[in-house]
Formats: structure tokens, sequence, C-alpha cells
């Protein structure tokens, strides 16, 4: 069942995405077409493996006059603490040809942390890990078969929680954990944004210091409120059952 679409005009014909998710809301499949004034014809789509609500498995094809050849696929391992540990792009002889390690703090939880800027639009699916990320490295395979380091990152955090106690927001957010509406009132508030814990934006309302969220449609998990009042600004978790 597609339960979401994009659609964009470039120049001539137009591109398109529709994204499919299973009963358990997660996605399943990300379908890519493009209409060049004919009607949209797919032509790559990734597909999407789980364990445990984990993705484990991701494998792109392209489409060609309605058959799908693989072009590649990656795996996806975690430790115990469900932190993606190694991501592995495999060769058609099931060899990697290019893999990321990451590295995590596992005195830090991923709740605690404010990682970027949330974009409006969130197109591609990334591993999960349940504690702060610290750093990565990307090895690819050179000339003799062998994976050799091509870049290390390491993460810089600023203390983030201490300057927005400091400004904090007088808010009244009831109940949480929520099941079907959550109630949110701040006086003189600006702006209320709640996102995803993978950034995407799901709602926002302007100057209304009251605001009441249908959360009926979004799956359990934790998901992060932005509110906006009087030149300051606080992000509190929120967890739906």
């Amino acid at each position: 069942m597609i339960l979401a679409e994009q659609e964009d005009t470039y120049g001539y014909y137009k591109a398109k995405i529709d994204f499919l998710y299973n009963e358990e809301g997660l996605r399943t499949e990300t379908i890519f077409s493009t209409d060049d004034g004919e009607g949209y014809v797919s032509d790559e789509l990734i597909r999407y493996e789980y364990e445990n609500g984990r993705m484990v498995n991701e494998k792109w094809f392209f489409i060609d006059e309605g058959e799908e050849y693989l072009d590649s696929e990656t795996v996806y391992v975690y430790d115990d603490h469900g932190n993606c540990i190694i991501a592995k792009e495999l060769a058609e002889d099931g060899v990697p040809y290019w893999m990321t390690e990451y590295q995590y703090d596992l005195s830090v939880s991923y709740d605690a942390v404010y990682y970027f800027e949330y974009p409006d639009e969130y197109m591609f699916l990334t591993p999960s890990y349940n504690n702060m990320i610290i750093g990565y490295t990307d090895f690819y395979k050179n000339d003799n078969g062998e994976l050799e380091i091509d870049c290390e990152y390491e993460y810089e955090y600023d203390q983030i929680f201490d300057a927005v106690e400091e400004n904090s927001i007088e808010a009244s957010i009831y109940p949480n954990p929520v099941k079907d509406f959550i109630n949110i009132e701040v006086e003189n508030m600006d702006l209320v944004e709640l996102y995803d814990i993978f950034g995407k934006r799901l709602y926002s309302e302007k100057e209304n210091d009251n605001v009441k969220i249908d959360m009926n449609g979004y799956a359990a998990g934790i998901y992060f409120l932005k509110i906006y009042s009087e030149g300051r600004n606080t992000v509190e978790k929120i967890i739906k059952k």
C-alpha cells in the first residue's frame, strides 16, 4: 500500500517517489519513477528488510522494461545495545567493496542528543542506534581486493542542553506517554513542531497557546517537540504508546 508520495518537475520531465510501508509502520520500498510526457515509469527501487524493528538489509534495483536487476546490496550489523556498528556494501559475488564502522559512547543515550537541524524532507533510511555516535571509519576495496581505510570521522558535540535549561520555556505537555492526542500549553507560543527520531518534521502550528496534536497516525516510539516562544526555544521528548 502506498502511504506517501513526492513529486517534482525537472525541465521537460517529472520525477516521482513512492514510499511503501508495512503494518508496523516500517518502510519496505522506495520507488523512483519518471514521466517524459507519456506517463510515469518506474526505473529504480530500494527494498528494505528488518529484524526486531531494525533495518538489516537494503537492496537497490534498477528497472528496465518491467524487469528488476539488482544493482547493489548493503548489510547492517548491530551490537547488543541496538547500535549499528557495521554497514557493508556488497558486490555481486557477496564480497564487500565498501564498509563503514561506527563508534559510540555507550554512556550517553541517543535520547539525550540533539544531532542536527531537521530537514523538511527525509528520503533515505538510516540504520538504528541507541547511543551517541562519536565517529565512523570508511573502508574501500583496493586493487588487491582488500579493504583499507579511506576516511576517518570524529563527532564533536556542544553542551546545548545547558543553554536550553537557562532559557527554558514553561510548557505543559500531557499526556506523556501519549496514545491518542497530546496537548501542548505554552503562554505566548510562536511555533510548535513535531519531529520523528530521524529528523523528519511531521507537524507544525504557529501562534497558538493551546495545541492538540493527533498522534493516532504515528507508530509507537520516540518523538520530539520543538517549541518557540519570545525568542527562546526548547526541545521536549515524547513517547508514543
